[in-house]
């Protein structure tokens, strides 16, 4: 179900239940959900006011690793979310590899 408490956990914040998906992309459709964007992505790159959030999920679950440098480990396991505060739009952004 993509409804907006499907995204509480992902970014650590309760979403308000009368908030809409407005869209949804599955780049990979396999079981980890992972993929990619081909066109660069679906955050804007014309956001001017705006707060973000990182999650290093790769982090969380190789916490031994996790001073190693995000550009140089195996994989990335990241979820970004930007928030448009002129728009009032949050965008939400998982990678998996």
């Amino acid at each position: 179900m993509n409804t907006p408490s499907t995204y509480n956990d992902k970014i650590g914040i309760s979403i308000p239940e009368d908030s809409s998906v407005l869209e949804f992309k599955n780049s990979h459709g396999g079981f980890h959900g992972d993929g990619y964007f081909e066109d660069g992505g679906h955050i804007p790159r014309d956001i001017k006011n705006g707060i973000y959030y990182f999650r290093d999920r790769y982090a969380e679950n190789y916490p031994e690793e996790a001073d190693i440098d995000i550009n140089e480990r195996w994989s990335y396991n990241f979820t970004v979310a930007i928030f448009d505060l002129d728009k009032n739009k949050l965008y939400i952004c998982e990678l998996d590899t």
